[in-house]
């Protein structure tokens, strides 16, 4: 069994819940904009503070942390259970540990909730158990646009942009060499593509080409700048087709956040045709960033 779940803007100050079963009934909720802000604002914190709380630590210490971590990821998951469906969804007994028939969440949202943790709803609640998800949650967003789609593409793009911050390009240059590395061991096409030494223009050729791509590195929220001092807007690329890209991974903070009032890079290459989209909704360490983009390929 599956429920569908919507969350849009219903006014400047609302926001409206809805989900449906395999029945023929639609319920709804309206939640105040203000509030789930509020909750996005804590999550954010809270992945911020655990994400340096583990870094250098004894076995016994971590194993302390790890069962606090637990414990406040339970409220959380909690916390946005009441806010998104209150005690309609309670009972209906959807969200308790004994609802095994409730196999997969459908969860389409406008873009600018994009970044609410919903997979944290799937969290069992039982405290000091395994940290076990209880079904799986598939997310979409709502757009106006229809994405594109039919093109074939071939390889990968490594893109690399340190938008001039000098903090973080000796770990680009490092997640660079050891990208190209495993690739050149694995012997699979690619290709390397770096903002401050070509022109924007040359990277549309390239995105056109290939299959995946990884971004690591310093982009705006809008935009992101080029050797000829241009900037290439994250909404330009919505008109384009890159049906060819099947996954798209940007490895740099807040690159899975979205508002309305802006286009992002998650709305942008979507629309654009691109299959899949991973990002952060959060601020990555750099080292952290770095090893991860080592290991998700």
């Amino acid at each position: 069994m599956f429920y569908s779940v919507v969350i849009r803007n219903r006014t400047n100050e609302d926001v409206e819940v809805s989900w449906q079963s395999s029945s023929a009934i639609e319920s709804y909720r309206v939640v105040s904009r203000k509030i789930l802000t509020n909750f996005l604002e804590s999550w954010h914190a809270f992945v911020f503070k655990n994400s340096h709380s583990i870094a250098v630590r004894s076995k016994i210490s971590q194993e302390k942390v790890f069962i606090q971590i637990q414990k406040e990821l339970i409220e959380k998951s909690s916390t946005l259970e009441s806010l998104l469906f209150g005690n309609l969804w309670n009972q209906e007994e959807i969200l308790s540990n004994d609802s095994s028939s409730i196999d997969s969440f459908n969860f389409t949202t406008d873009l600018d909730w994009s970044g609410i943790p919903l997979e944290i709803l799937s969290v069992c609640k039982e405290e000091f158990s395994p940290i076990a998800l209880r079904f799986i949650v598939r997310r979409r967003i709502r757009s106006r646009n229809l994405p594109k789609k039919g093109k074939l593409g071939e390889g990968f793009l490594l893109w690399f942009s340190d938008g001039n911050q000098k903090s973080i390009q000796c770990s680009l240059i490092q997640e660079r060499e050891d990208l190209e590395a495993f690739f050149d061991k694995k012997d699979i096409n690619y290709s390397t593509f770096i903002s401050s030494s070509f022109p924007s223009n040359s990277l549309i050729q390239k995105l056109n080409q290939v299959e995946y791509i990884h971004f690591a590195g310093h982009s705006e929220q809008d935009h992101i700048p080029f050797k000829d001092n241009s900037k290439l807007l994250w909404s330009d690329l919505g008109g384009l087709d890159l049906s060819n890209l099947k996954v798209a991974f940007f490895n740099s903070c807040y690159s899975g956040l979205q508002s309305l009032e802006s286009t992002g890079i998650v709305a942008s290459l979507l629309e654009s045709g691109v299959s899949q989209f991973l990002g952060f909704s959060h601020v990555i360490d750099t080292e952290k960033a770095q090893k991860i983009g080592e290991t998700f390929w």
